[in-house]
């Protein structure tokens, strides 16, 4: 699977919209826009390389969409922005169908799209199969808070508790090595500020400046009922290397 590189198809795709006609000016600057920072975050997770520019062929773009709209940013972003960033993904894929031309042109050019990428894309978060792993086996709750995240909200965010970068595909894979948690608990949690001992209960790190601001406590802890031995080598990890102690 490959993706094509266009220089030009940011402009073309804004010129597009506007030659439409059913959107304003403003909507077609900010789909364009999305498009750029949707990008950048997939490139984050290392979901992709490259832009969704660069994506003018439209069965690629197909598997690029899922891949981009399952990063963690995308889920979190997109439901406060009113699906502001799946419409720009909409619109995009418009494009590439009416406009398929685009793919004679730039046949020769530079493959940005990692096959490593493509051929994991089912594990990523977000709408891949880890995410939905985690989805029941959390039963949609957050792992420490216990907030039910509603199907149309999707307030929780899948965290890896093993750094995708410091896995191999199997623990990837390996629904025990996530947790679902709100998006501060989460946030805090991969810059290494909390972290959980052996039991589940929360640690919480010395160089963290006002927990309880962040909504974070002593007595906060994993779901005894869910937590499981097979969560605890991951967590050990985390402990170990990425907690700020």
């Amino acid at each position: 699977m490959t993706s094509l590189q266009n220089l030009d198809t940011k402009q073309q795709f804004y010129e597009w919209m506007l030659a439409e006609g059913s959107l304003a000016e403003k909507s077609c600057k900010s789909y364009c826009g999305a498009i750029s920072t949707i990008s950048r975050w997939a490139e984050e997770e290392d979901v992709l390389t490259g832009s969704i520019y660069d994506v003018v062929d439209l069965s690629t773009y197909i598997e690029v969409k899922e891949l981009a709209s399952g990063t963690n940013e995308f889920v979190v972003r997109n439901v406060r922005s009113r699906k502001m960033f799946s419409c720009a993904l909409d619109w995009y894929e418009r494009f590439l169908r009416q406009n398929s031309v685009l793919t004679k042109i730039v046949q020769e050019k530079e493959v940005v799209l990692t096959t490593s990428s493509l051929a994991l894309r089912g594990s990523r978060v977000g709408q891949g199969v880890f995410r939905r792993q985690l989805n029941e086996y959390w039963e949609n709750k957050c792992s420490v808070t216990g907030y039910l995240d509603a199907a149309d909200e999707s307030i929780l965010i899948g965290s890896h508790i093993k750094p995708w970068a410091e896995r191999s595909n199997n623990e990837r894979l390996d629904p025990f090595n996530g947790l679902l948690l709100t998006p501060n608990l989460d946030k805090l949690f991969d810059k290494g500020y909390v972290s959980f001992a052996g039991d589940g209960s929360i640690m919480i790190s010395g160089s963290l400046e006002s927990p309880g601001v962040l909504g974070v406590r002593s007595d906060m802890a994993i779901s005894r009922l869910k937590l499981d031995g097979r969560h605890r080598a991951y967590l050990d990890y985390h402990r170990t290397e990425l907690f700020k102690g």
